[in-house]
């Protein structure tokens, strides 16, 4: 999920110790590699979890949750119920955030109820409530493209209430990420003129690391400083090779269809 397009003020978890709360959507992300798939029994479909130390892909992952972890501000933070880490195993990076719970409402009158009842029926069961839609999706050239695009960590930044290391193609994959985001833009366009999706936010890739309990004014400049100090030597970077589409129950839990 692309956490520019959140609902501001939408809490995410609750808790101490923290519980995801639920929230059902669309999004499609750029694929990990099929061992991070890993099959769910009870839903039938393949789950995102990456073993971040185990594969050289999630190399990137591994240093962004090793470092955060170690903060003793973050640490602070987590103890006192106000900051909520994602799971390293659910890290990913969104292409296209396409709609959710919050705002379903938005789409076109012809595919809101269908919409409203995929997210309410069971995961993976939005290709048949949806299948026009899901269809384009999946037969546009966004999706069917092959590509090799690699990125680098860049900095963090806060969006709402998700901190998020924000991603920077690598020098050798600018042309590509160029021509990923021509694509992208194009298939935006075509889902909001055709079924009222909201116009998607331009393309700024980033892994979200957590999430604030609310949203914070008076912690984002000393916090992101310190963060930018002990990220400062990652150097490690994650590549991707096609995109998929990924249905979701919460912040850490997405599966594949």
């Amino acid at each position: 999920m692309d956490d520019k397009d959140i609902t501001r003020n939408k809490a995410r978890w609750r808790g101490n110790p923290p519980q995801w709360l639920p929230i059902r959507g669309l999004s499609l992300l750029f694929d990990a590699p099929d061992e991070c798939l890993v099959e769910d029994k009870v839903t039938g479909l393949r789950q995102l979890r990456c073993d971040t130390a185990g594969i050289q892909s999630g190399n990137l992952y591994a240093a962004l949750y090793e470092t955060v972890t170690r903060m003793e501000t973050i640490s602070s933070l987590r103890a006192r119920g106000i900051f909520c880490l994602v799971p390293p195993p659910a890290y990913h990076v969104t292409v296209l955030s396409l709609f959710n719970e919050t705002n379903v409402s938005r789409l076109s009158t012809d595919i809101q109820g269908a919409a409203v009842a995929g997210l309410h029926g069971k995961l993976g069961r939005e290709k048949e409530a949806l299948p026009e839609l899901i269809d384009y999706i999946i037969g546009s050239d966004l999706v069917k493209q092959k590509l090799s695009v690699q990125y680098e960590y860049d900095k963090f930044s806060l969006f709402s209430t998700a901190l998020v290391a924000r991603l920077r193609p690598t020098p050798g994959s600018l042309e590509t990420h160029t021509a990923l985001v021509n694509a992208r833009d194009t298939v935006a366009q075509e889902l909001h003129q055709r079924f009222g999706i909201p116009l998607a936010a331009h393309f700024d890739p980033h892994i979200t690391i957590g999430y604030f309990a609310s949203e914070t004014h008076d912690l984002p400049t000393p916090l992101l400083g310190q963060m930018e100090s002990e990220c400062a030597e990652i150097s490690s970077a994650v590549s991707f090779d096609s995109i998929g589409m990924y249905t979701y129950s919460d912040m850490a839990h997405f599966f594949r269809i």
